[in-house]
């Protein structure tokens, strides 16, 4: 499978109708281990619905988190949840591991 066939996979799964949440979580997880840019819209929606499965919810933030950009960090920064919250140890590291990566992206162009 090529990077065009994953990506309008999980995209199929992602945007269709019939895929359970536990089918759309592994979809959102692939496509940002994958590095696939088109997940971001959706993650960006999903993590903005506060009425969504929690643990799709989750996946999105982690989503976000691994391949997102720096206009990602006011909407991960920006959420309501709670400290006590589940997603809030997800959001938290979401925000480090974005921060580094546009750090590290920051730091090479520089050179």
């Amino acid at each position: 499978v090529d990077g065009a066939q994953l990506s309008g996979a999980i995209l199929k799964v992602l945007t269709g109708e019939g895929y359970t949440g536990a089918s759309k979580i592994a979809a959102l997880q692939a496509g940002a281990v994958a590095g696939s840019k088109d997940v971001l819209p959706i993650a960006r929606r999903i993590i903005r619905e506060e009425i969504v499965n929690q643990h799709l919810r989750l996946s999105a933030i982690a989503a976000v988190g691994l391949i997102g950009e720096e206009e990602d960090l006011s909407l991960l920064e920006s959420l309501d949840i709670p400290p006590t919250d589940r997603l809030a140890p997800a959001r938290k590291k979401a925000v480090e591991n974005l921060k580094n990566k546009l750090g590290r992206h920051l730091r090479s162009s520089m050179r």
